[in-house]
């Protein structure tokens, strides 16, 4: 089984596939910097830099946990505007993926 996760190389995206991996998942990881997403996961770990690079290899589950991190600065209107609108705009981004896989056959 393959699970997608956005937002894999943050605090809770790392641990968590740290055991999917552990528990024999396939796990495809989207990353700003896929580099340093590297540098901070389990080898088996497929990072790409948009969801829609894995429409070729189409996940069974998603997890987004994309986002401005939340403990990053304090809490002012602008911090709270950039959280919502970064969640929203990974959101948007797994809509493009399921309306893509849709086009494939994929059940979404």
């Amino acid at each position: 089984m393959r699970v997608l996760i956005t937002g894999g190389s943050g605090f809770v995206g790392q641990r968590l596939c740290q055991r999917l991996v552990e528990a024999g998942y396939r796990v495809q990881v989207v990353s700003r910097d896929p580099a340093a997403a590297h540098s901070r996961l389990p080898e088996a770990v497929d990072v790409r830099r948009s969801a829609l690079d894995f429409v070729d290899a189409p996940p069974d589950a998603l997890v987004n946990l994309a986002g401005e991190p939340i403990a990053a600065r304090r809490w002012s209107h602008d911090q709270k505007e950039k959280l919502i609108d970064s969640r929203l705009n990974a959101t948007r981004e797994l809509v493009g993926l399921c309306e893509q896989l849709q086009q494939t056959g994929t059940r979404v």
